[in-house]
């Protein structure tokens, strides 16, 4: 639902296809990650924006396979795979 903006520094912006959802919402996603930044600059952590698009390069493992299955969110699966999208990629490194 959200990208990294091009435009600015750093930044989320909402996919059109994306914005009738969106009515009526105090935003939640956006809310998260706000709060996220500021954790991660009160605390000097690092904080890695990614694309939707690397959950389908994501690596799961078999074992967690089932466990997603019975996720009751769409967005369990989506944190799940942008965690290991990020471990593949650059915690491994």
């Amino acid at each position: 639902m959200w990208r990294n903006s091009s435009r600015g520094k750093g930044g989320t912006s909402l996919y059109p296809s994306k914005a009738r959802e969106q009515i009526r919402s105090r935003f939640p996603s956006v809310q998260v990650i706000g709060n996220l930044q500021m954790l991660c600059e009160l605390f000097s952590l690092p904080l890695v924006m990614q694309s939707p698009s690397v959950k389908a390069h994501a690596l799961l493992l078999p074992e967690h396979r089932a466990l997603l299955k019975k996720a009751k969110s769409e967005h369990v699966n989506d944190a799940y795979k942008h965690l290991r999208y990020w471990f593949s990629t650059e915690w491994l490194k």
